[in-house]
């Protein structure tokens, strides 16, 4: 009975091993650990791979207008009856179909920027209603009276019940 000796598969382009495989597994010998190698004396010290597995990348900040604006039939609806979004028509389809606001209500309307729900709001629940807008933006005043914007975090909530006693 002879024995065949089973011949690795060789590995192919995504299971191959890098260096820093190699090295992290411990199958590379101390002194070729170092991924970068000083030039001269003054130079920066030695990175080890451990060093560069844990630095995180540098996130590029976004700068500019937002890649894509919708412009609608909505949008042009909204800026044609004086909503500061196109979103005020979701709220409008919203009581169209459950009723749920109802004049004299008091609401609280949280992450409200830019403000066209509380322009809707305000025409809902009339003068005798109350709303309060949140947002961590600022939000330019709407002149209604019975609208109140605060500006600040929902989750630190000492000045929120502050602000609505």
């Amino acid at each position: 009975m002879s024995t065949v000796k089973s011949v690795p598969k060789k590995l192919t382009r995504t299971r191959r091993r890098t260096k820093l495989d190699r090295i992290l597994a411990g199958e590379v010998p101390a002194k070729q650990k170092n991924i970068r190698v000083a030039r001269h004396p003054g130079a920066a010290p030695l990175k080890k791979a451990r060093d560069i597995l844990a630095e995180q990348p540098v996130k590029k900040k976004k700068t500019g207008k937002p890649q894509y604006i919708v412009r609608d039939e909505y949008f042009y609806e909204a800026k044609k009856l004086g909503y500061r979004a196109r979103s005020a028509f979701k709220l409008l389809e919203i009581q169209e179909k459950y009723n749920i606001i109802r004049t004299g209500m008091k609401v609280l309307d949280i992450a409200s920027a830019p403000g066209s729900w509380l322009q809707v709001l305000a025409k809902m629940v009339g003068p005798t209603g109350v709303i309060a807008g949140i947002d961590i933006q600022k939000i330019k005043s709407l002149g209604y009276q019975n609208v109140h914007i605060l500006q600040g975090d929902v989750f630190v909530t000492e000045p929120i019940v502050e602000f609505l006693k």
